[in-house]
């Protein structure tokens, strides 16, 4: 295949002979000592084992989004479809984290109940805990993917995400995935705690009330 390479002191850009253009950061570039131009990057087939794992992290995540709703639902004077409208325009994890915040500390302020600010705290750090495998979530589920057909090894392209600076195609282990979707369950494990405990102090402090 016939290459052509320009390059400054930060991208270097491959223009092959089908006319498309590659570009990546010199770090990006070299696996065990291959350059990118090295490799035959084509996509995945469909019954590659990369689309299961696309999918289960696509599907747990949308589970632990689920648990978070349902908290919110839960501190609402009641569960209803109107419900159901504002959670539906909460996108990803941290809005939700923050409503749940925000409705934690306005029952701790109208009860006095030292239980819900407790919460807090913990909303808090399952949302500081969230990120990591949040960000991986968004770079897995979005980021398109690619097959090194000489290697059968996969990668995905970078296109300069905000957490992630890298600009080409990178090799991905599948094992980081594998990782991530442990995570992602821990996640979901804590909320569904984080809802039981918490439905157990609202029912504790309506019993309280006069």
């Amino acid at each position: 295949m016939e290459c052509a390479l320009a390059e400054d002191d930060k991208v270097k850009i491959y223009t092959v002979k089908s006319g498309i253009t590659v570009a990546s950061s010199t770090s990006a570039l070299s696996a065990g000592g291959a350059l990118l131009t090295d490799f035959n990057y084509v996509s995945p087939p469909p019954d590659h084992a990369v689309y299961n794992l696309i999918g289960r992290v696509a599907a747990g995540w949308s589970n632990l989004e689920h648990e978070l709703d349902r908290i919110i639902w839960l501190l609402l004077p009641a569960v209803s479809p109107e419900g159901g409208c504002v959670t539906s325009q909460l996108m990803g994890a941290t809005p939700r984290y923050r409503t749940i915040i925000a409705q934690l500390t306005l029952r701790h302020r109208q009860t006095s109940d030292p239980a819900f600010e407790k919460f807090i705290s913990r909303v808090n750090d399952l949302m500081q805990q969230t990120y990591e495998p949040q960000e991986k979530r968004n770079r897995i589920i979005h980021d398109a993917w690619y097959l090194d057909s000489f290697r059968d090894r996969t990668a995905q392209f970078r296109s300069w995400p905000p957490k992630d600076l890298r600009f080409g195609i990178n090799p991905v282990d599948l094992t980081d995935i594998e990782t991530n979707l442990g995570k992602i369950d821990i996640l979901h494990t804590k909320a569904e705690k984080l809802f039981s405990d918490i439905k157990v102090a609202i029912s504790a402090s309506q019993q309280g009330q006069p």
